[in-house]
């Protein structure tokens, strides 16, 4: 089965957040499922007897919008010939406690180097005071 189709269903707004006993599923999500059953050749007898439960049931979730629990889903689109692929992460994630020791690191080079630049500054504001110093003691006093 071409599953391009059976990857998303279209969402409608107004559902979201509605759970309760006379909340019901979103008619696309409906939709999606009947038409799912449909291009695999399933009648709601032989989905019902796929997924292990009843034709009601089928019927429930295709028309009157009862939510399938999700491993019932899960058997659902297993039946009707859905593969689910997770997505291919962009990057793969590192191991928490690796990241934390390199930002360790960094932070004890950035201390390093600051704790150095410290020295420079203050080195060189000693040598600027000598430097004043030295020019007022060479300047010739007045005298009155």
């Amino acid at each position: 089965m071409d599953n391009s189709a059976a990857t998303t269903y279209p969402q409608t707004q107004g559902m979201v957040g509605e759970r309760g006993p006379a909340a019901r599923t979103d008619p696309a999500f409906r939709n999606w499922l009947r038409q799912l059953r449909e291009r695999a050749g399933l009648t709601q007898d032989q989905l019902a007897a796929a997924v292990g439960t009843d034709r009601r049931n089928i019927r429930r979730w295709e028309i009157e919008g009862h939510d399938p629990a999700g491993t019932v889903l899960l058997r659902i689109l297993d039946a009707v010939g859905v593969e689910l692929v997770p997505k291919e992460p962009s990057e793969l994630p590192r191991a928490v406690n690796a990241e934390l020791r390199d930002l360790q690191s960094l932070l004890y080079d950035l201390e390093d180097r600051l704790a150095r630049r410290h020295d420079e500054i203050v080195a060189l504001l000693e040598d600027a005071g000598s430097a004043t110093r030295a020019r007022r003691a060479k300047r010739p006093t007045k005298s009155g």
